[in-house]
C-alpha cells in the first residue's frame, strides 16, 4: 500500500501511545473500514419478532506507515518456508474436506459441484509454498461461495457474467490479502478476469468497498480451518475494532467482543466441519 516495504501501519494516536513520533511532513493514508449496521424499524412480523433494517456503514480512518515514523523497531521481513507454508496450508485443505486430484494436462481449479480442486502435478511447482499456494486459492474459491451470504451465488452453470466478475473480484482481493499476511506466492490472475473485474469497477465505484470487506471475510473464513491461525485472527479482530472505537467509529457497529467468522446463516448448519 503506497509503495511502502515495511507492512506494518498505525493511527497517530496509536503511534503517540507507544511513545513514537510521526515524522515532520510525512502525510497520512486514508483508509475506509465497511461495516453493516442493523436497526429495527418500530414493526413486527407476523411472528411477533422485531423487522430490522441493515444499511452500509462506511468510515474514514487516516494511518501512518511504521517507515513514517521514529520509535519502533525496524521491519525484519520474514521469508516464508516450505515446512511453515505446510503447516498452514495441509490442516486448512484437510478440514475443508474438498477433493484433491493432480492433473498434468487438464484443466485446474475448484469444481463447487464437486466440490474437488484440480492442480498440477506436486513436483511441477517451483517450491511447495507455491504449490500450497495453489490449495489455498482452491479453499479461497470454498469460502467465496460459504462466507459471503449476500453475495448469493448461484450454481457455477448458472451464474452471469456480472456474479462471476463479483466473485472473482473478491477472491483476487482475498488472494492479495493472503499473501501479504502469509507470504505464499501470489500468481496474477487471468487476463480474462482482470478484463471482467476492471468493468465491474467502472460501472460501480463503490463496489471496491464491499469487495473489500468481503474478501477479508473470505481469507478470515478459510484460516479459520486452522486452528493454530484462528486465535491470532480474533485477537486481530478485537485491536482493530478497539482501534477503530478510539478514532472515533461508533462502538454499537465496532464491538470487539461481536467476532464471527461464521456467517450468521450458517451458525446453526456449516457446510464444512
Amino acid at each position: 500500500m503506497s509503495g511502502y516495504d515495511d507492512p506494518r501501519w498505525c493511527t497517530f494516536d496509536q503511534a503517540a501511545a507507544k511513545g513514537w513520533r510521526v515524522r515532520a511532513g510525512e502525510k497520512a493514508t486514508s483508509i475506509f473500514m465497511w461495516k453493516v449496521q442493523e436497526k429495527e424499524t418500530g414493526t413486527y412480523d407476523d411472528d411477533g419478532e422485531p423487522i430490522t433494517r441493515k444499511f452500509p456503514l462506511l468510515c474514514r480512518f487516516k494511518i501512518f506507515n511504521f517507515a513514517q515514523i521514529s520509535g519502533p523497531e525496524p521491519h525484519q521481513p520474514h521469508q516464508l518456508t516450505d515446512t511453515e507454508a505446510r503447516k498452514l496450508a495441509e490442516p486448512i485443505v484437510e478440514t475443508v474436506g474438498m477433493t484433491v486430484t493432480e492433473s498434468a494436462t487438464g484443466p485446474t481449479g475448484y469444481n463447487p459441484e464437486r466440490d474437488s480442486l484440480v492442480v498440477r502435478p506436486r513436483v511441477a511447482y517451483p517450491s511447495e509454498k507455491h504449490y500450497c499456494a495453489d490449495l489455498m486459492n482452491g479453499v479461497l474459491a470454498v469460502a467465496a461461495r460459504e462466507a459471503v451470504i449476500g453475495l448469493a451465488l448461484p450454481a457455477e452453470a448458472e451464474m452471469t457474467d456480472h456474479q462471476r466478475a463479483q466473485r472473482d473480484l473478491r477472491v483476487e482481493i482475498a488472494r492479495s490479502m493472503l499473501a501479504m499476511r502469509t507470504g505464499l506466492p501470489l500468481s496474477p490472475p487471468a487476463a480474462v478476469k482482470d478484463a471482467a473485474i476492471l468493468t465491474l469497477l467502472q460501472s460501480d465505484r463503490r463496489e471496491v468497498f464491499r469487495a473489500a470487506k468481503d474478501a477479508e471475510n473470505i481469507m478470515r473464513y478459510a484460516l479459520a480451518f486452522n486452528p493454530e491461525v484462528l486465535p491470532t485472527l480474533e485477537d486481530e479482530h478485537r485491536e482493530q475494532m478497539s482501534a477503530a472505537v478510539a478514532e472515533g467509529a461508533p462502538e454499537m457497529v465496532f464491538d470487539p467482543s461481536e467476532f464471527q467468522f461464521w456467517p450468521a446463516e450458517l451458525q446453526q448448519d456449516r457446510p464444512r466441519p
